[in-house]
C-alpha cells in the first residue's frame, strides 16, 4: 500500500494533481532515464525525445491524474527502477517484467501523444468538426417501413 496515498478528502482535480506531481518529482531522476529509453528522439523525422515533449514535467502528470486507477501501480513500478541511468535502460525497463512494463510504455506514450509538438510532427490535425450534411432523404427511405409498420409492440 503507498503510504504516500491522498486521502480519501482530496477530490479536487487539482488537489490530485498536485499530490501527482510530487509524487512525480519524488521518482524524478528515474524518470528523466526511463522516458528517454522508451522514446529517444528521431531528428531525421522531426521527432522530439519524451523528456523534449514535456512528458514528465506537463503531461504524465495530467495522464496520470486522469487514470488514476493506475497511479499506485505505476509508482510502484518506478520505484524498482535504478536513479541513474542504466547501461540499457530498455533492458531494465522490460526487466521490470511484462505487466509493469506495459503499463509504464502506456502511460509514457500516452503522455507523449499529448504534446502538440509531437503531433504536429505527426501531422495529426486532431478531431475536427464534421461540416458534411447528412442525405435524410436517404435516412427517411431507411425508416419508412417501420413507420408504416406502426407499432408492434404490447404495451405492458
Amino acid at each position: 500500500m503507498d503510504t504516500h496515498a491522498p486521502s480519501q478528502t482530496l477530490v479536487s482535480r487539482s488537489e490530485r494533481l498536485r499530490h501527482v506531481k510530487e509524487r512525480i518529482e519524488r521518482n524524478t531522476s528515474r524518470l528523466l532515464w526511463a522516458v528517454d529509453a522508451l522514446i529517444p528522439a528521431d531528428p531525421s523525422l522531426g521527432m522530439p525525445s519524451a523528456s523534449e515533449a514535456s512528458v514528465i514535467d506537463v503531461h504524465l502528470p495530467q495522464a496520470l491524474t486522469l487514470r488514476d486507477d493506475m497511479q499506485d501501480r505505476f509508482f510502484a513500478a518506478v520505484e524498482r527502477l535504478p536513479a541513474e541511468a542504466p547501461a540499457n535502460g530498455l533492458e531494465t525497463l522490460q526487466a521490470l517484467g511484462p505487466a509493469d512494463f506495459d503499463l509504464l510504455c502506456r502511460m509514457i506514450a500516452g503522455s507523449f501523444f499529448l504534446d502538440e509538438k509531437v503531433n504536429t510532427a505527426l501531422g495529426y490535425t486532431a478531431q475536427q468538426a464534421i461540416t458534411a450534411t447528412p442525405d435524410y432523404d436517404y435516412l427517411m427511405e431507411a425508416i419508412e417501413p417501420v413507420i408504416g409498420r406502426g407499432q408492434i409492440y404490447t404495451d405492458v
